[in-house]
């Protein structure tokens, strides 16, 4: 229908689920880098509930899953990690894949967690 109608305009989407995705190439609509779905009960430590609550482009609050999903630029979750990670060294891809795959596997002893997605920006 774009092509026939309307070839001048683009349909620009951002997909959130088991995939984060977007088409916008440009970064004109859907600039941010990582997304952040995550519940935080009282026993997480608060070095990580202040890291993960700070600097974050927008919250959304999906009510029906009691879950927080933020939106990130890659420097400031660099630095919301590198408070509770303390590896400069490493690159932020190194510190995403810590706490994506060993942080979170202990979240649900702490009643919580944390999913991370990196954002996938398709033609």
């Amino acid at each position: 229908m774009l092509q026939k109608w309307a070839p001048h305009c683009r349909y620009y989407y951002l997909i959130c689920g088991d995939v984060v995705e977007s088409n916008d190439i440009k970064r004109k609509y859907f600039f941010w880098d990582y997304v952040i779905y995550a519940h935080l009960s009282e026993k997480i430590p608060a070095i990580i509930r202040e890291a993960l609550s700070q600097n974050f482009i927008a919250p959304v609050l999906e009510d029906g899953y009691h879950e927080h999903c933020t939106y990130w630029k890659e420097a400031a979750l660099r630095k919301a990690l590198l408070t509770f990670l303390p590896h400069p060294e490493w690159s932020t891809e190194d510190l995403f894949y810590v706490v994506d795959k060993d942080l979170s596997r202990c979240m649900q002893k702490l009643d919580s967690y944390l999913r991370f997605y990196r954002v996938q920006h398709l033609v």
